[in-house]
């Protein structure tokens, strides 16, 4: 603190402040002004604001920039650009339902039906069970079309019912159960239903009981965000650098590592519900859970040749805690690793193989940072291919002298991390 102090004084410090220029589409008077106010504050770099402007990525945008980079190199400042047209980064200018609408968010769905058991020849139409539901929640959504109208089964699984929402353990075959028919190693708790799928119809048996049937299937017409890329797909990724960082770097190449020192990410996320609430944790919400061509892959590695009769257990409990938060931890670890490999790391690497640098922040609030919907499931990882990590600091969620306490205002934010 005593150098960074001795520093200023001596105005040989570095610069530590890139507020952020609000592009509106102003006249080069307004734009040249805003940016020298900011330098005489003697700070030297700043990060455009792309959000509020009428023309992002058109000649609208090219005219305010070249204004901006040569009034920075007049003044040896730093240019960064908000890596998006839209709040928050994902949107990617538009372009991915206009040309790649192929690449558009998966997930993950699950629905169930509750049987009580003995049953013979219970009947259910597949088709319907993976069509999208419509509840009173979505009366005040805009009606959207998905971009892939393409549902896929994974698996249907029947587990017994134990006491309340939970489902029994996994427990082995007994010897009468052998004696009864069932194979050995094959358990009475749980019935495999996939295979006695025909065209769109299940018929079944069950035993006495209680029991919920799983339907699991994969969708592009449920969560949020529709038209945004899917955040751990590397290729839907790609339509963000193709978009955004692309188009730049082709008009700036020159000032790329000298005025022009790179991209700023503002709350990418999940984005596989609506809104921003804080608690969208794995295995607490009936909720579409992220997916792609890899993760059946990678859960087939860690989970076993079984692994489309845990899926359940993705969203709803058990009487085997150890192996529900098995199945959850191993999901929420794949899905991380490829946030971080596809979307984090694929543009912290195009920003360098360039010669400038990414940043950014994802939502941390509340611990947010770990969980899916607005977060981005592991900070570190989020922050993998950043050249510096980052964190908001707004609207007091932080008190100088006591950073744990819990900020009461129109919302209520924790602000420890």
């Amino acid at each position: 603190m005593d150098r960074a102090i001795l520093e200023s004084l001596k105005g040989q410090n570095k610069n530590y402040i890139l507020p952020f220029l609000w592009m509106k589409g102003e006249s080069e008077e307004i734009l040249r002004r805003e940016i020298g106010k900011i330098c005489e504050c003697d700070i030297r770099a700043l990060c455009l604001e792309s959000r509020p402007h009428p023309d992002f990525a058109g000649e609208g945008w090219w005219r305010d920039v070249d204004i901006v980079l040569d009034e920075a190199k007049q003044r040896g400042m730093k240019i960064w650009i908000l890596d998006d047209a839209h709040f928050p980064t994902g949107w990617a200018n538009g372009l991915l339902p206009k040309k790649y609408p192929e690449r558009a968010k998966q997930y993950l769905s699950c629905k169930f039906f509750d049987v009580a058991g003995p049953l013979y020849h219970g009947t259910i139409d597949i088709s319907s069970a993976m069509g999208k539901l419509f509840t009173w929640r979505d009366l005040e959504r805009p009606a959207v079309k998905p971009l892939i109208d393409d549902n896929q089964l994974v698996s249907v699984v029947a587990m017994r019912m134990g006491d309340g929402d939970t489902v029994t353990e996994d427990i082995p075959a007994s010897e009468e159960d052998i004696a009864r028919g069932l194979e050995r190693g094959s358990h009475p708790n749980r019935l495999f239903l996939t295979d006695m799928v025909k065209g769109d119809k299940l018929v079944f048996n069950i035993p006495a009981g209680v029991w919920r049937v799983f339907v699991i299937y994969t969708t592009y017409d449920e969560g949020a965000r529709s038209d945004y890329i899917n955040i751990i797909d590397e290729d839907s990724v790609k339509v963000l650098i193709e978009a955004v960082y692309e188009p730049h770097y082709e008009h700036y190449k020159e000032e790329f590592g000298k005025t022009i020192a790179g991209f700023f990410s503002d709350e990418p996320g999940f984005g596989n519900t609506f809104g921003f609430e804080m608690d969208e944790a794995i295995g607490r919400k009936e909720m579409p859970l992220p997916w792609n061509k890899d993760v059946p892959g990678l859960l087939k590695e860690q989970l076993g040749e079984n692994w489309t009769e845990l899926l359940p257990l993705l969203w709803y409990p058990s009487e085997d805690a150890k192996q529900a938060a098995e199945v959850r931890y191993v999901y929420m670890d794949i899905v991380s690793r490829l946030y971080e490999k596809n979307f984090s790391e694929q543009l912290g690497k195009w920003c360098k193989d360039r010669g400038v640098e990414y940043i950014g922040h994802v939502i941390e609030d509340k611990d947010v940072h770990s969980r899916l919907g607005c977060g981005a499931g592991h900070f570190f990882r989020a922050m993998s291919g950043q050249a510096m990590a980052g964190i908001d600091n707004i609207g007091g969620q932080v008190i100088p002298g006591n950073p744990n306490t819990i900020r009461h205002s129109f919302n209520t934010s924790d602000g420890q991390f």
